[in-house]
């Protein structure tokens, strides 16, 4: 009996050596993935970040594009009135002009040279970032396959010695049945008085191995108490993960809402800054007229 339940107590050890090992890969397992769920969130991010940055840089290169033009033209406007005021006449002013958008061009060409080789440096630069992630995002990689391995070698491990202890405790269980076999076969033949206290010897066994066994079913209850708990730790990481989505669709939600008001309000500057352009027009075609008139009371006098 004793042997039994030196047998049990170290089944029972195995098994919660097999469960601990079991629990701790698992265990390994989720935070990896929660680790690549989060890496791959602020990698998304990033990306989405840049995209954001680059189309408002986009943005306000066209609108000083515009700006410029619209500027040089309204010079040029300008200047035309004034050669015509000084008596400049057009052949010398298409030849200032020509001059002039000479000089325009070759500006733009050196400018659209500088913004490719602008472009050029910051496609490098993302580039070469690119490849950094791609090497940091593999050596992650490996460093999880190693630790994989490892828990998978643990596991292993504990495996083979769980088998071993098993054969172990079959080799002393059938050793312990031989020898109980000679021992009731030599005491088969004593007298009824040592039958009498071998009987004796036997209720006091049975109750200890009662015992033993009430021991061991209450491990087992308490084993089955630790894994219930172990299924409530799941469900609540399941429920903070459930939470932690919901979180991130409300902050895409805020972020989808605030780019709509900077659209809107980009779509109010641009129909003032329309307007005001306008009102700009209509006081050059004013001024415009006006020099007309002057120059037609001038000519008569």
């Amino acid at each position: 009996i004793l042997t039994l339940e030196r047998q049990v107590a170290s089944l029972t050890a195995s098994q919660e050596k097999q469960q601990q090992a079991i629990a701790t890969e698992e265990k390994a397992n989720r935070a990896a993935a929660a680790k690549r769920e989060e890496e791959e969130r602020r990698a998304r991010e990033e990306e989405e970040e840049k995209k954001k940055e680059e189309e408002m840089r986009k943005a306000k290169e066209e609108a000083a594009k515009e700006a410029a033009l619209e500027e040089e033209e309204l010079r040029r406007q300008m200047e035309h009135l004034a050669n015509r005021a000084k008596g400049v006449t057009p052949q010398q002013e298409r030849e200032a002009q020509r001059k002039e958008e000479e000089k325009q061009e070759a500006e733009r060409a050196e400018r659209a040279a500088k913004e490719r080789e602008e472009e050029a440096r910051r496609k490098e630069e993302e580039a070469l970032r690119h490849a950094a992630e791609a090497r940091k995002r593999e050596e992650e990689a490996e460093r999880e396959a190693a630790a994989a391995r490892k828990l998978a070698e643990e596991a292993e491990k504990a495996r083979v010695e769980a088998e071993a202890e098993d054969e172990r405790r079959k080799r002393m269980h059938e050793e312990h049945e031989a020898r109980l076999q000679a021992e009731l076969a030599e005491q088969a033949v004593r007298d009824a008085e040592e039958e009498v206290k071998r009987a004796e010897e036997e209720a006091r066994k049975a109750a200890e191995a009662e015992k033993a066994a009430k021991e061991a079913e209450e491990a087992a209850a308490k084993q089955r108490a630790e894994q219930e708990k172990q299924r409530e730790e799941e469900a609540r990481v399941a429920a903070e993960q459930e939470e932690f989505r919901r979180q991130q669709l409300e902050e895409a939600r805020k972020e989808e809402e605030e780019m709509e008001r900077l659209r809107q309000e980009a779509a109010a500057k641009a129909a003032e800054e329309a307007k005001r352009k306008e009102e700009e027009e209509r006081q050059l075609a004013a001024d415009l007229e006006a020099t007309r008139q002057r120059q037609e009371r001038i000519a008569k006098v």
